[in-house]
Protein backbone atom coordinates (compact mmCIF):
# COMPACT_ATOMS: atom_id res chain seq x y z
CA UNK A 1 0.00 0.00 0.00
CA UNK A 2 1.27 3.43 -0.92
CA UNK A 3 1.72 6.13 1.61
CA UNK A 4 -0.97 8.62 0.54
CA UNK A 5 -1.53 11.85 2.39
CA UNK A 6 -4.73 11.98 4.34
CA UNK A 7 -7.45 14.44 3.30
CA UNK A 8 -6.86 16.27 6.56
CA UNK A 9 -3.16 16.70 5.78
CA UNK A 10 -3.99 17.94 2.24
CA UNK A 11 -6.39 20.48 3.66
CA UNK A 12 -3.79 21.64 6.19
CA UNK A 13 -1.20 22.02 3.42
CA UNK A 14 -3.61 23.98 1.23
CA UNK A 15 -4.56 26.25 4.12
CA UNK A 16 -0.89 26.84 4.92
CA UNK A 17 -0.15 27.71 1.28
CA UNK A 18 -3.14 30.04 1.12
CA UNK A 19 -2.09 31.74 4.37
CA UNK A 20 1.43 32.21 3.00
CA UNK A 21 0.05 33.75 -0.21
CA UNK A 22 -2.15 36.11 1.79
CA UNK A 23 0.79 37.15 3.99
CA UNK A 24 2.89 37.85 0.88
CA UNK A 25 0.11 39.92 -0.70
CA UNK A 26 -0.42 41.82 2.53
CA UNK A 27 3.31 42.52 2.87
CA UNK A 28 3.44 43.85 -0.71
CA UNK A 29 0.30 45.92 -0.21
CA UNK A 30 1.53 47.68 2.91
CA UNK A 31 2.56 51.23 2.15
CA UNK A 32 5.23 52.96 4.16
CA UNK A 33 4.76 56.53 5.26
CA UNK A 34 6.42 58.92 2.81
CA UNK A 35 9.73 60.48 3.73
CA UNK A 36 9.15 64.04 5.05
CA UNK A 37 11.90 65.35 2.77
CA UNK A 38 10.13 63.83 -0.25
CA UNK A 39 6.84 65.38 0.85
CA UNK A 40 8.47 68.79 1.28
CA UNK A 41 10.12 68.53 -2.15
CA UNK A 42 6.83 67.55 -3.78
CA UNK A 43 5.00 70.43 -2.11
CA UNK A 44 7.68 72.90 -3.20
CA UNK A 45 7.54 71.58 -6.77
CA UNK A 46 3.76 71.95 -6.72
CA UNK A 47 4.05 75.52 -5.43
CA UNK A 48 6.59 76.33 -8.14
CA UNK A 49 4.26 75.02 -10.85
CA UNK A 50 1.30 76.91 -9.40
CA UNK A 51 3.32 80.14 -9.20
CA UNK A 52 4.59 79.71 -12.76
CA UNK A 53 1.04 79.17 -14.00
CA UNK A 54 -0.13 82.22 -12.06
CA UNK A 55 2.67 84.44 -13.40
CA UNK A 56 1.97 83.34 -16.98
CA UNK A 57 -1.68 84.40 -16.68
CA UNK A 58 -0.97 87.90 -15.28
CA UNK A 59 -1.61 91.04 -17.34
CA UNK A 60 1.50 92.62 -18.88
CA UNK A 61 2.06 95.29 -16.22
CA UNK A 62 1.57 92.87 -13.32
CA UNK A 63 3.85 90.32 -15.00
CA UNK A 64 6.66 92.88 -15.35
CA UNK A 65 6.10 94.22 -11.82
CA UNK A 66 6.38 90.70 -10.46
CA UNK A 67 9.25 89.32 -12.50
CA UNK A 68 11.49 92.06 -13.91
CA UNK A 69 10.97 95.39 -12.18
CA UNK A 70 12.40 94.47 -8.73
CA UNK A 71 15.76 93.26 -10.05
CA UNK A 72 15.85 95.98 -12.70
CA UNK A 73 15.35 98.73 -10.08
CA UNK A 74 18.07 97.21 -7.91
CA UNK A 75 20.37 97.09 -10.93
CA UNK A 76 19.63 100.67 -11.90
CA UNK A 77 20.30 101.86 -8.33
CA UNK A 78 23.64 100.05 -8.34
CA UNK A 79 24.36 101.46 -11.81
CA UNK A 80 23.85 105.04 -10.62
CA UNK A 81 26.21 104.47 -7.69
CA UNK A 82 28.85 102.80 -9.89
CA UNK A 83 28.57 105.03 -13.00
CA UNK A 84 30.59 102.70 -15.26
CA UNK A 85 31.87 103.81 -18.70
CA UNK A 86 29.59 101.30 -20.48
CA UNK A 87 26.33 101.39 -18.46
CA UNK A 88 24.27 99.10 -20.70
CA UNK A 89 26.86 96.32 -20.62
CA UNK A 90 27.33 96.82 -16.87
CA UNK A 91 23.56 96.58 -16.27
CA UNK A 92 23.31 93.48 -18.47
CA UNK A 93 26.07 91.82 -16.46
CA UNK A 94 24.38 92.86 -13.21
CA UNK A 95 21.07 91.36 -14.31
CA UNK A 96 22.70 88.09 -15.34
CA UNK A 97 24.60 87.81 -12.05
CA UNK A 98 21.53 88.70 -9.96
CA UNK A 99 18.93 86.66 -11.83
CA UNK A 100 16.43 85.56 -9.13
CA UNK A 101 15.50 82.53 -11.24
CA UNK A 102 19.04 81.21 -11.05
CA UNK A 103 21.59 80.59 -13.71
CA UNK A 104 20.57 80.33 -17.33
CA UNK A 105 22.51 79.28 -20.38
CA UNK A 106 24.02 82.47 -21.72
CA UNK A 107 27.13 83.36 -23.60
CA UNK A 108 29.38 85.96 -22.00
Amino acid sequence: MRDTPSPRRNRHTRVARLAAKLRNRHARAQVQAPDPADVAAALKANDDVQNAMHVQSLPIRAYLDTTVVPVLLDGMSALVKERPPNPVEWLATYLIKNNPQGSTNHQA
